[in-house]
């Protein structure tokens, strides 16, 4: 199907995905809209795989913090199409400057749609770094928790996820894996600090709470190694609970 485009009484063929970017770079912003309604039903047929996608998102609507959710609306479920793998996931999250067309993006893509694109941990944290507000909950409900949870297998993986989620976010995680797996990605000295630096507030505290004396022991070889992370992570109080707790056990 040919694809014409009209503007200030200038009509273009358009053949691919370079030629309409050029359209839209050689146009007024304040334009995109009256270009995309001309270009609905071919936009398909224009735009074929990820690298389009991401190099037109990026263009069309540019204005800072406008809405991309217009040019998503003419893939429908089609996104599934040009949003194929993890990077162009994240890098279109990351473009889109509203919460309301992330919604759309993770709407339009679904369950199925996310989880092919979401194959590893990077991925996923590549997602919630720029998720905003509530999308963070939102998307991990729309890819499924225990989905969600079978990346995270040690301490490491634990720290990655944790940075990127709001307090109450960190407590629906808690609460979905439980204490024990929680517990259990906590191995080494340096698994127990990035994990106490990505946690906010009570859930830091819960942790503290959580690790006993024979944990701290397993975790912490040596004494230094606690005195280390009390200083850098914990407040006065909590760093003396956890010492004491290392020491004798008490504090429990």
């Amino acid at each position: 199907m040919p694809c014409t485009l009209t503007y200030a009484d200038d009509t273009v063929v358009l053949e691919n995905a370079e030629e309409l970017f050029i359209a839209f770079d050689l146009t007024p912003n304040e334009a995109d809209l009256e270009l995309l309604t001309q270009i609905k039903d071919c936009i398909e047929e224009l735009i074929t795989n990820d690298e389009e996608f991401l190099m037109l998102l990026k263009q069309v609507l540019g204005q800072k913090g406008m809405s991309k959710k217009p040019f998503l609306q003419m893939f429908g479920e089609g996104l599934q199409k040009v949003i194929t793998r993890g990077k162009t996931l994240n890098v279109a999250l990351a473009i889109l400057a509203r919460e309301e067309d992330q919604q759309y993006l993770i709407d339009a893509l679904g369950m199925e749609g996310i989880r092919k694109c979401i194959t590893g941990l990077e991925d996923l944290a590549g997602c919630l770094e720029w998720l905003y507000g509530k999308m963070d909950e939102y998307f991990i409900d729309m890819v499924g928790w225990e989905y969600f949870m079978h990346f995270i297998n040690n301490g490491e993986d634990l720290a990655m996820v944790v940075k990127y989620l709001e307090e109450r976010e960190e407590a629906l995680l808690i609460e979905k894996m439980g204490w024990p797996r929680m517990l259990e990605c906590i191995q080494s000295p340096r698994d127990l600090f990035n994990v106490l630096t990505g946690l906010e507030g009570k859930n830091e505290k819960a942790l503290l709470e959580k690790m006993d004396h024979q944990k701290l022991l397993q975790v912490i070889p040596f004494e230094y190694q606690l005195q280390e992370i009390c200083n850098r992570q914990l407040t006065p109080t909590d760093a003396a609970l956890l010492m004491e707790k290392y020491k004798t056990g008490r504090g429990e």
